[in-house]
């Protein structure tokens, strides 16, 4: 083990982070706050997908169960409603996600080309109302290939 790197030890107090700080004042107060993420921005503003130049990724992050992360190398095949853009479906070897929302053919197109990097799922608790004309992933779910779906309902 380096010597730069030590664990400290058991007894000792290490100092707080600032949200760990706000966590516990709120705790006292009778609030409870989420941790910090990727999945909520501050703001509450929705964004539905991010864009990378090749990410190697697509990361689907689901308002009710964790994130699932998966290569673009592994994506086998996918379906989509090309004529009202209300759903699509990626398929995997281990997994299936079936998306479905309002006006997803950008995220479509963006899965398509390779170049989608995030897609978030819109829940009434995580976020604001999203802005009129952008598209919204209503729900997503995740089925495991040999198990039952993971979604949960709201």
């Amino acid at each position: 083990m380096s010597e730069d790197l030590q664990w400290p030890d058991a007894d000792e107090q290490q100092p707080q982070t600032q949200w760990q700080k706000r966590k516990s004042e709120k705790k006292e107060a009778g609030e409870v706050e989420p941790p910090p993420s990727l999945v909520v921005p501050r703001n509450r503003v929705y964004v539905p997908f991010e864009t990378h130049n090749r990410p190697e990724d697509l990361i689907i992050f689901c308002a009710k169960i964790p994130a699932q992360g998966a290569a673009y190398p592994h994506l086998e095949n996918y379906s989509f409603d090309q004529f009202h853009w209300r759903f699509f479906t990626l398929f995997y070897r281990f997994m299936t996600a079936h998306v479905t929302g309002q006006g997803l053919g950008d995220i479509v197109y963006h899965i398509i080309t390779r170049k989608c990097a995030i897609i978030r799922e819109w829940h009434r608790d995580l976020y604001d109302p999203p802005t009129r004309g952008i598209p919204v992933i209503e729900s997503i779910t995740i089925t495991p290939t040999d198990e039952a779906p993971l979604h949960i309902d709201r």
